[in-house]
């Protein structure tokens, strides 16, 4: 998913700065507040989240928990491995939700990385 921080998308992008980007989640729950809107400003208890910087957050969302893969997979039994990813001057956002079986599971993080490389290599996002 790719959200447009100046546009209708900044909404989107302001809700997960609240629950994952620390460094972003004072201006963005300000913008959210301003709409009615108060979300919670810490990370899903069931999320695993592994930071690469202060603008990258990879997740685990575990099987049967509500987290960052469940905002546009289906919860179900099975983990959701994922990538946030704020970039761009507008403060865009690219969220990545991964699950497959298991017998695949390890291909999940070589996607991960794909997303990851494609954002620094500028392929969208910018």
């Amino acid at each position: 998913m790719f959200s447009i921080g100046d546009t209708s998308g900044r909404y989107e992008v302001a809700k997960m700065m609240v629950r994952v980007f620390p460094s972003f989640r004072k201006n963005a729950a300000v913008l959210l507040r301003d709409i009615g809107l108060d979300v919670r400003s810490e990370p899903y208890p069931a999320d695993r989240l592994k930071y690469k910087n202060s603008k990258l957050v990879e997740y685990e969302t575990a099987g049967g928990a509500q987290g960052l893969g469940t905002r546009h997979l289906k919860q179900d039994s099975e983990p959701i491995e994922g990538v946030a990813i704020i970039t761009g001057a507008e403060l865009n956002l690219v969220h990545a939700s991964v699950r497959l079986p298991v017998n695949l599971r390890s291909l999940s993080s070589i996607i991960i990385h794909q997303v990851e490389n494609d954002v620094a290599h500028k392929k969208f996002g910018q």
